[in-house]
């Protein structure tokens, strides 16, 4: 009876609550992290202080997003300690169940025995992380590259589409490979060699060149497995191999290989030599047994590179675009020969160029490999 009675007095002379409990850190903030993907590990230490014995009765987690947290042990193990106290660490993963912030609150019970007096104090940690997931737009849409009709043997201009990572996490592309019947007809490249990741907002240009081995119809894909919704991507490739007719090849007889044209020329007005601008013509001959319908020149600038080109675009002036959209522009033929006037007013800088040449038949059929010579134009 005499114990039971000090023990008594000295809960009385305790203050409300003996027991002091505190979580550190007090917050857990996750790097940003794939939507479906784990986490590593953080770490929150739980310590309760107390004169008398006490515990650690688990845990609840609430807020907006609380299924998108781990905590290990679980949520309805109970820890005792014995007078003074003790501690215990949790580990907390994150596993985001969608994109943007998710918050959640983790909250924890303690108790002192044999009784609380008038209630324990919960410390509480707050959870915060961001959802990321990748997301692919192709430019066009929905790509479909179209050779057309291409001499056997000998390889077309590439074309071109374009891998965007429109989503908000970056993009892990793992393959970009030839697929299909006559994959061996075509090559395939990129920005990149795969596997490589492209960070939200960047692009990446995917290229194919077609070089039939015979004649006919052929067909094969692009295939491009990346770690976003879609995956893997098909991109049907077409053209049509076919074997030329026998004859004389195209040929440009002006200019000739690297010559010096010069856009202006000296004249006299009122008395003073003046430089005028003057028109360049390019000259050539071409035949086709099958009957030639045109020409098509391009004039493009050497110093292209990186997939976008500067060239003329068969009017007034120069352009810089994709090298898929390079510009071929009709000659004028007569019988045999071919020719093309450049304006004098036409707008294309000093420089190095290269001049290309194909003929095309009554059929639509390029029946030539292009010819091309190097000239440099001099303002």
């Amino acid at each position: 009876m005499a114990g039971a009675i000090a023990t008594f007095a000295l809960l009385l002379a305790l203050p409300a609550s003996s027991l002091a409990a505190t979580a550190a850190p007090t917050m857990l903030t996750f790097p940003v992290q794939k939507v479906g993907t784990t986490s590593g590990v953080q770490t929150v230490k739980i310590t309760v202080t107390g004169v008398l014995s006490n515990s650690i009765d688990g845990y609840t987690i609430t807020g907006a997003a609380p299924g998108d947290y781990s905590v290990s042990p679980g949520p309805s193990e109970t820890f005792p300690f014995g007078v003074g106290g003790g501690s215990k660490d949790y580990t907390v993963t994150f596993k985001p169940a969608a994109v943007g912030a998710r918050t959640a609150t983790l909250t924890f019970s303690t108790n002192e025995m044999p009784v609380a007096i008038t209630g324990s104090p919960n410390p509480t940690v707050m959870l915060s992380g961001t959802g990321t997931q990748p997301a692919v737009t192709l430019n066009p849409a929905s790509p479909s590259l179209a050779f057309g009709n291409q001499e056997t043997g000998t390889p077309s201009a590439g074309q071109f589409f374009q891998l965007t990572n429109s989503g908000n996490g970056p993009l892990s592309v793992s393959s970009i490979v030839l697929a299909g019947t006559d994959a061996g007809d075509f090559s395939v490249g990129s920005c990149m060699t795969a596997p490589f990741t492209l960070q939200p907002g960047k692009s990446c240009l995917v290229g194919a060149v077609f070089k039939p081995t015979g004649s006919g119809a052929k067909s094969a894909q692009i295939v491009v497995t990346d770690d976003a919704a879609g995956s893997p991507r098909t991109i049907p490739l077409s053209g049509t191999g076919f074997v030329p007719d026998p004859g004389p090849p195209v040929a440009i007889t002006a200019p000739k290989a690297n010559e010096k044209l010069r856009r202006t020329k000296k004249v006299r007005k009122r008395g003073k030599l003046v430089r005028r601008k003057v028109a360049l013509t390019f000259r050539g001959s071409a035949s086709d047994p099958g009957g030639l319908a045109r020409v098509e020149l391009a004039l493009l600038n050497a110093k292209s590179s990186g997939g976008k080109c500067t060239f003329f675009d068969g009017k007034r002036k120069t352009k810089t675009d994709s090298c898929a959209a390079l510009k071929f522009f009709n000659a004028k033929v007569e019988g045999k020969t071919f020719s093309y006037v450049l304006p004098a007013k036409a707008t294309v800088a000093s420089g190095k160029y290269i001049l290309f040449a194909r003929a095309v038949n009554a059929k639509g059929v390029t029946t030539r490999t292009p010819v091309f010579v190097r000239l440099r134009i001099l303002s």
